[in-house]
C-alpha cells in the first residue's frame, strides 16, 4: 500500500510540475526590452527615452531594461545592452534569479505571474 502511494504522490507532483511549466510564459530576456526575442540597439533607445521621461516602461519592458539588475533603470541600463549588442560583456539572464526553492528554474512567471507558486496558478 505505501509503495502504491508512494507512487501516486510522485506522479502527482511530476504533472503538476509539468502543468506549472506549461503554463508559465518564456522566461523574460534581460535586454530585450521590446518584447521582440533580440536585444539590439533599439532596446538601449527605449531605455533611453524612458530614463529622460519620454516613454514610460511597465511591466516586463521595465524588469528588460535593468539590464544590471540594480532595481533602477538608469543609462548605465542602455550602455550595458550596447555593449552586449556589440559583443563587448554578456548580459545576466533572468535564471539568474527565478528559481524555486529547490533549485529549479520555471521562467519569469509561475502562471499567474505573481512571484508565488501555488495551486492557484493552474486555474490561469
Amino acid at each position: 500500500m505505501k509503495k502504491y502511494l508512494k507512487t501516486i504522490l510522485t506522479s502527482s507532483a511530476c504533472m503538476v510540475l509539468a502543468l506549472l511549466l506549461a503554463f508559465s510564459s518564456s522566461a523574460l530576456l534581460i535586454g530585450d526590452v521590446s518584447g521582440d526575442g533580440e536585444i539590439d540597439a533599439g532596446d538601449a533607445r527605449l531605455v533611453l527615452r524612458h530614463v529622460a521621461k519620454l516613454q514610460t516602461l511597465t511591466g516586463d519592458e521595465l524588469l528588460a531594461a535593468d539590464a544590471d539588475g540594480d532595481g533602477e533603470v538608469t543609462a548605465a541600463d542602455a550602455r550595458l545592452i550596447l555593449r552586449h549588442v556589440a559583443k563587448l560583456e554578456t548580459l545576466r539572464t533572468a535564471a539568474d534569479e527565478t528559481t524555486t526553492e529547490s533549485g529549479i528554474h520555471i521562467g519569469r512567471d509561475d502562471g499567474k505571474g505573481d512571484g508565488n507558486i501555488s495551486g492557484d496558478d493552474l486555474l490561469n
